[in-house]
C-alpha cells in the first residue's frame, strides 16, 4: 500500500527542504570505522543496522547535513563544535555521499575519494553479508596498472587501467583472453577497480579455481559529455572508434593477449551496458561474450542473422538488481534460449541500480567467461540467489505440494458496499485496506481512511448484520480514541486465544499493535505498542501491511517491503507479542509482481497454508502461494499467479448482473475467515473476498484516490479435493491411453517441472492420459553434458523414474542434433575446429555414456535429429562439415556413426531418425527414406522414423501426410508421430526450424477465438483420422507438450489449455475413435 509514501513526502515539505529525513529510531551503538576511510580516520562509521554516522569539525557552521543518495539527514553540533549525525539503514555495499555545510556540498575529509556523479567525492562501504567474494585475502594478487595510449580519432592521449592476473609475470609464453569492461554515466575508468573491486573479485575467483585467468581493460567510455538523462543524444561511433580501432590494437600489441574473437569479451554497467550492446552487435567478429549489467538486453528479434550470431557469440549474460524490475529482461533471455543461443540471466537479491548489483553481476559473469561450454539460465523470479548453481539446486529442491483447489478461479463482484462517509470532524475521500471477522452474529470491519482534515491516514470501524446492511453502516473513526491519533493504517484484526484478547495490528511505520476486550468499541483500544524494541537491521527500508498468523508453537508477523520481497518474523506463542525475530525474506520477486496487501491463512481440513499478495502492474491484482509450513518455502499456485490468470484480478472477475463495472483494480483486501482467532482458518467451500477498488478513470495523488469496498464471491465454488473426489471426477473424462489402446501408444513431451513435481496438475494430466513420454529437453547434449567430463544426470534420472513409476514407455531425445550442442563439442582447447577423428571420438564418448546409463530402462532413442533440409538434402551442420570432410562417400557418416555407437551402448534399445516437415515436404520424406536405406545397406540398425508433425490449421494436406507414411514405411521401419502440435497462428513460418521461433512468431492473441478453436479441433480430427487408418504402421503418437502454457510454439496448440482444461480439440480426437467404433 502506498499511503506511507505520501507521509514521507509530507515530512519533507514541512521541513522546507528537498529530501530531508530524520533517522528513524535509536541506533544500535556498535558503530565501526568503514573500510573506505582515509588511513587513521575514525569517521565515517557504520553499525550493524547499516546506518552511517558522519562527523565533521565545523564550529562556525549553522547547519550541517549528511547527504546519502540524495536523502539528507540533519547533524547535531556538540559542545566541542563538531557535528555528528546518523542516516537510516542503507543497502549493503558501496554508497556515494557528501556533507552539506550551510548549503555548500563538500566531500567528507574522513573518507577516500571516488569518481561518481561527474565529480570526485566521498564513498562509504556498508558491510554486506556476502562481502567475502570481494574481500582482501591472503591469495596471489594481480596487478592494476595505468596505461596511456594514443588516439588519433580524438587527437588525445587517453587513459586506461589494465588488470593482469597473478601469474601474468611468471610464464612469459602464456597468453590470456581479454575482457573490455565499461563503467556507467557519471563515472570513469577508475570505477570498476575502486568502487567495483573487480581486481579483488578476480584474485579470489582465480585462487578458488572458479574462473579462468584473463586480462581486464577499463577505459573511459566518453559518456559524461552528455547531460544526465540525455541518452538519445549519445552517439556510439566516436567511442567505438577509440575502442575498436585504437585501444584493442594497442592492448594486443603491448600485452600477451589471445587476440582472436573467441577470447575477447565486452561488458558494461548501465550506460556502459548500452555501449557494450551497440559495439558488440556491430562487431560480432571481435567479441564472443557479451555482459549487460542493469538496463536493456538483446532479444532474438534484435538479431539479423541468427546462424551467424549463434556461431560467433558464446554467451549473452544479462543481470540487474531485484529492485530494477528484472521481469523486463526475462522474455528477451527466453527468446535467445529458444533460438538456441547461450543466454544467462541473473538477479542480485535486495539491490537496485548500485555497485553491489554490479559486483555480484561481475562475480557471476567472470565464472562463465572463456569456458568451453554454454551455461544454464538462472531463475529470475520468486527466489533470486547469488549463485546460479544455487538457484538451479534450489529450484530442484522445491517441495511437491498438491494445490487443494482448482484453477483458474472465477469471481463475481458486488457493487460498492462500503463508501467513504464524512462527519463533522473527518472529511473522508477513501476507505481501504479492510480487515473483517464475523463475531456475535455481526460483521466487524476495520479499514484505513484518509482524512483531508487531519492530512493523514487513520482508521475507521463499522459493523452490520448482513451484507445488504453494509452500505448504511455508520463509520466510527478510531482517532477519537486518544491512544490512536496520528498516522495509523492497514489494520489486521484477530482474537488471540491464549490472552483472551482482541489484537489490532497496524502500520505506523513500524509494526504496532493494541488490544481490547470489545472490538465493537473502538474507544477501548489500548495505547499502541511496538513489536520490536528497535528496528532490526534486516527490516526493509519501507515495510508495508503487517499481519499475524499462528501455528501450534509460534506466532508469525508477515509483511512486504517496497522492494519486491515478502518478509516474516516469529516468536514463541508464550512470548507473543514480544520476542519477534529479525525479519527474513520468505519470498523474493520484484516490485511490480509482489507489492503489498499480503495476508496468510491456514486452509481448513489440510496441512497447507495459503498466502495472497497484491501485485502492482498492469493494474492491481492478487497472486497466490502455498506452503506446508509457515517457516517453510512458498510455492506459487499454478493458474493463480499471473496477470492473465490471477488468484483475483480483473481478468477473472465479472460484475454481478445489473452492476456497472466500477473498478479495474482488485486491491488490498481479506478473504472471509472460518472463525476469528489467530489461526486464520480459511474454508475453501465458502470463498468470499472483501476488497478495495476505485473508479477506472480516477487518478492523481495517491491519498486522494477514491477507494471503496466491494465483495467478491467465487463464481465456481471449489472444495478440497480428496482422492475419492479426484477419482470420481477423472472418470468423467476418457483417458486418451484407453481411447487409443487398440491403435497406438499415446504420450507427451515432459518438462522438468512436471517430472520433478513442480507442476502437479500437468502431472495429473500425464498420468491419466499417457502411456509413453519423451524428455523434452533434459537429455539434449547442452543440458545433460554441458562441459567435458561433466554430466548433469539428475533431471534425466527423474524423467526415467517418473515414467517407470507411472508405467510409461520412455523415449530419449536427442543424441545428435545441430542445435543445443555446446560449442566445445566442435573445437579443441585453442578454439580450433576438431578433426573428423576427434569429433567422432567425442560423439562416441557422449553416446556411450548417455545411452549406457539408461540401458534396459528406455524404449527408444531419437539418435539423430533434424539432419535434413526441406528439399531433402543434408543440413550443412558442423557434424556434416567435420565428419563428412566434404567427401560424397562420407556424407552420411555422422548419422551412421551415431546409430552405430548407440547400438553398441544398448543392443536392445530401438533407434530412430527424427525430423520435421516430413508430412509437408515430399522431397524431405524421400530424404529421410534415403537415410534409412543407407543405414540398412551398411548393416546398421535403425528401427523407425519420427515425423515431428508441427502442424498448422491448414497443413499438412492429407495427401502429403499419406505420402510420408507410405514412403517411410516402405523401407520396412516403424513410422511414429513424435512431436505433434498445431500452430494456431496463421502467419509466420511452417515447421519447427528453431531459429525462426521468437516472440514475433509465437505471439498469437487470437488463438482463443471460437473460430480458431473450431479449426484446431477440425485439424486434429483430420490428422487422427489418418493416423488411426494406419494403426498397423504407426506404433506411437506423442504430443510436444502437455498443456498450452508449456508449449514452445505459443498460441493454443495442444489438447489442454493453459488452465489444464480439455479443449474442443480433445473431444474431437476422442470422437475419431468413438465414431469408428
Amino acid at each position: 500500500m502506498e499511503h506511507k509514501l505520501f507521509t514521507m513526502v509530507f515530512v519533507v515539505v514541512m521541513a522546507g527542504g528537498t529530501c530531508l529525513a530524520q533517522a528513524d529510531g535509536s541506533a544500535a551503538e556498535d558503530f565501526k570505522p568503514t573500510s573506505t576511510n582515509q588511513p587513521g580516520r575514525q569517521y565515517p562509521q557504520v553499525n550493524s543496522e547499516g546506518r552511517v554516522r558522519a562527523r565533521i569539525e565545523a564550529p562556525q557552521a549553522h547547519t550541517v547535513l549528511l547527504d546519502i543518495g540524495g536523502v539528507r539527514y540533519p547533524m547535531t553540533q556538540g559542545e566541542d563544535g563538531a557535528w555528528i549525525g546518523d542516516s537510516r539503514p542503507q543497502d549493503e555495499g558501496f554508497h556515494y555521499y557528501q556533507l552539506v555545510i550551510d548549503g555548500a556540498r563538500v566531500p567528507d575529509p574522513g573518507s577516500l575519494y571516488f569518481f561518481g556523479a561527474n565529480r570526485w567525492g566521498s564513498g562509504v562501504e556498508v558491510p554486506a553479508h556476502d562481502q567475502d567474494f570481494y574481500a582482501i585475502k591472503d591469495v596471489p594478487h594481480g596487478r592494476v596498472q595505468k596505461i596511456l595510449f594514443p588516439s588519433g580519432s580524438t587527437s588525445t592521449i587517453r587513459r586506461a587501467f589494465v588488470y593482469t592476473p597473478p601469474d601474468y609475470g611468471k610464464d612469459l609464453s602464456k597468453r590470456y583472453p581479454v575482457l573490455y569492461l565499461q563503467h556507467g554515466w557519471g563515472e570513469d575508468e577508475t570505477g570498476w577497480a575502486n568502487q567495483g573491486r573487480v581486481n579483488l573479485i578476480m584474485d579470489n575467483l582465480i585462487a578458488e579455481g572458479k574462473a579462468r585467468p584473463f586480462i581486464i581493460v577499463m577505459t573511459y567510455g566518453m559518456t559524461n559529455e552528455i547531460r544526465f538523462g540525455g541518452i538519445r543524444e549519445f552517439d556510439i561511433r566516436p567511442f567505438q572508434t577509440v575502442l575498436v580501432d585504437e585501444l584493442i590494437p594497442y592492448i594486443d600489441a603491448n600485452f600477451r593477449t589471445r587476440s582472436d574473437q573467441p577470447h575477447r569479451a565486452m561488458a558494461g554497467l548501465s550506460m556502459g551496458r548500452m555501449e557494450t550492446r551497440l559495439i558488440t552487435m556491430n562487431n560480432l567478429d571481435l567479441f564472443s561474450h557479451i555482459g549487460l549489467f542493469s538496463g536493456g538486453t538483446i532479444s532474438a528479434s534484435d538479431i539479423t542473422d541468427r546462424d551467424v550470431f549463434k556461431q560467433k557469440i558464446k554467451l549473452v549474460f544479462v543481470s540487474c538488481g531485484s529492485r530494477e524490475n528484472p521481469g523486463r529482461f526475462r522474455p528477451a533471455v527466453d527468446s535467445l534460449q529458444q533460438a538456441g543461443i547461450s543466454a544467462v540471466s541473473y538477479v542480485s537479491p535486495d539491490t537496485a541500480h548500485e555497485w553491489q548489483t554490479w559486483r555480484r553481476s561481475f562475480y557471476q559473469f567472470a565464472q562463465l567467461l572463456f569456458q568451453d561450454q554454454p551455461v544454464a539460465a538462472v531463475p529470475a523470479r520468486t527466489e533470486a540467489v547469488t549463485n546460479p548453481a544455487d538457484a538451479a539446486a534450489a529450484a530442484e529442491k522445491q517441495p511437491t505440494l498438491k494445490v487443494p483447489f482448482e484453477t483458474p478461479l472465477k469471481w463475481i463482484s458486488s457493487d460498492v458496499l462500503i463508501r467513504p462517509v464524512s462527519d463533522e470532524r473527518h472529511n473522508i475521500v477513501s476507505i481501504k485496506d479492510p480487515t473483517i471477522v464475523r463475531y456475535n452474529d455481526l460483521w466487524h470491519v476495520y479499514a484505513t481512511v484518509y482524512s483531508t482534515t487531519a492530512r493523514t491516514w487513520t482508521m475507521a470501524y463499522l459493523n452490520f448484520k448482513d451484507w445488504s446492511d453494509a452500505p448504511n453502516a455508520k463509520l466510527h473513526f478510531v482517532d477519537e480514541n486518544p491512544n490512536l491519533r496520528g498516522y495509523k493504517c492497514a489494520p489486521h484484526l484477530f482474537y488471540f486465544t491464549p490472552h483472551e484478547k482482541w489484537y489490532l495490528v497496524f502500520q505506523s511505520q513500524p509494526p504496532q499493535y493494541c488490544t481490547t476486550d470489545d472490538i465493537s468499541k473502538p474507544e477501548t483500544w489500548s495505547a499502541p505498542q511496538n513489536f520490536f524494541d528497535r528496528m532490526p537491521a534486516s527490516m526493509p527500508r519501507l515495510p508495508i501491511d503487517y499481519h499475524v498468523i499462528c501455528d501450534d508453537t509460534h506466532a508469525y508477523l508477515f509483511f512486504t517491503g517496497d522492494d519486491g520481497n515478502f518478509y516474516r518474523s516469529r516468536t514463541r506463542i508464550e512470548d507473543f507479542p514480544k520476542g519477534m525475530s529479525d525479519p527474513e525474506i520468505a519470498i523474493r520477486d520484484h516490485r511490480n509482481n509482489l507489492f503489498e496487501g499480503s495476508i496468510t491463512y491456514k486452509i481448513k481440513g489440510t496441512d497447507l497454508y495459503l498466502t495472497l499478495i497484491e501485485a502492482l502492474s498492469p493494474a492491481r491484482y492478487y497472486r497466490a502461494w502455498i506452503s506446508d509450513r509457515l517457516d517453510g518455502q512458498w510455492i506459487p499456485v499454478p493458474g493463480a499467479d499471473s496477470w492473465n490468470s490471477p488468484f483475483a484480478g480483473i481478468n477473472n472477475v465479472r460484475f454481478a448482473d445489473g452492476v456497472e463495472p466500477w473498478t479495474r483494480d482488485i486491491s488490498h483486501g481479506e478473504l472471509i475467515r472460518d472463525g476469528y482467532d489467530e489461526k486464520m482458518i480459511l474454508d475453501l467451500d465458502n470463498l468470499q473476498f472483501l476488497y478495495q477498488g476505485r473508479a477506472v478513470d480516477s487518478g492523481g495523488r495517491y491519498e486522494l484516490l477514491p477507494y471503496q469496498l466491494g465483495l467478491l464471491t467465487l463464481d465456481r465454488p471449489q472444495s478440497v479435493k480428496d482422492d475419492a473426489q479426484m477419482t470420481a471426477s477423472d472418470t468423467e473424462l476418457p483417458a486418451l491411453k484407453e481411447v487409443f489402446e487398440d491403435y497406438f501408444l499415446i504420450g507427451g513431451a515432459f518438462n522438468r517441472n512436471l517430472v520433478m513435481g513442480r507442476d502437479p496438475q500437468a502431472a495429473e494430466i500425464a498420468i491419466k492420459h499417457y502411456n509413453t513420454a519423451t524428455s523434452e529437453n533434459d537429455m539434449k547434449w547442452s543440458l545433460i553434458h554441458p562441459q567435458p567430463g561433466q554430466y548433469n544426470w539428475e533431471p534425466a534420472d527423474r524423467f526415467i523414474e517418473f515414467c517407470e513409476t507411472h508405467h510409461m514407455a520412455p523415449i530419449g531425445h536427442a543424441l545428435v542434433w545441430h542445435s543445443q550442442v555446446p560449442r566445445w563439442v566442435f573445437s579443441d582447447e585453442s578454439g580450433n575446429p576438431l578433426s573428423r577423428e576427434a569429433l567422432l571420438a567425442r560423439m562416441k564418448e557422449h553416446i556411450t555414456a548417455v545411452v549406457g546409463r539408461y540401458k534396459g530402462r528406455i524404449k527408444g532413442w531419437d539418435v539423430v535429429n533434424e539432419a535434413l533440409n526441406d528439399n531433402g538434402t543434408l543440413r550443412n551442420s558442423q557434424w556434416l562439415r567435420i565428419i563428412g570432410e566434404g567427401k560424397p562417400e562420407q556424407q552420411y557418416d555422422h548419422i551412421a556413426k551415431a546409430f552405430e555407437y548407440a547400438h553398441a551402448a544398448d543392443p536392445d534399445v530401438e533407434l530412430y531418425y527424427n525430423d520435421y516437415n516430413l508430412s509437408t515436404s515430399r522431397a524431405k520424406a524421400d530424404g529421410a527414406a534415403a537415410i534409412v536405406r543407407h543405414l540398412q545397406s551398411k548393416g546398421i540398425r535403425i528401427d523407425g522414423v519420427g515425423m515431428q508433425m508441427h502442424a498448422g490449421l491448414t497443413w499438412p494436406e492429407v495427401d502429403d501426410l499419406e505420402y510420408a507414411i507410405k514412403t517411410l514405411s516402405a523401407t520396412g521401419v516403424k513410422v511414429m508421430v513424435t512431436e505433434l502440435d498445431i500452430r494456431t497462428r496463421t502467419r509466420g513460418p511452417h515447421g519447427a526450424e528453431i531459429t525462426q521461433i521468437n516472440r514475433r512468431t509465437t505471439d498469437d492473441p487470437e488463438s482463443a477465438l471460437a473460430e480458431i478453436q473450431q479449426k484446431l479441433a477440425d485439424k486434429y480430427a483430420e490428422i487422427f483420422s489418418v493416423l488411426v487408418k494406419h494403426k498397423d504402421i504407426i506404433p506411437r503418437v506423442t504430443f510436444w507438450g502437455v498443456y498450452d502454457a508449456t508449449s514452445w510454439i505459443g498460441g493454443s496448440p495442444l489438447l489442454f489449455d493453459s488452465h489444464y482444461e480439455p479443449k474442443q480439440a480433445f473431444h474431437a480426437v476422442v470422437r475419431v475413435v468413438q465414431e469408428k467404433k
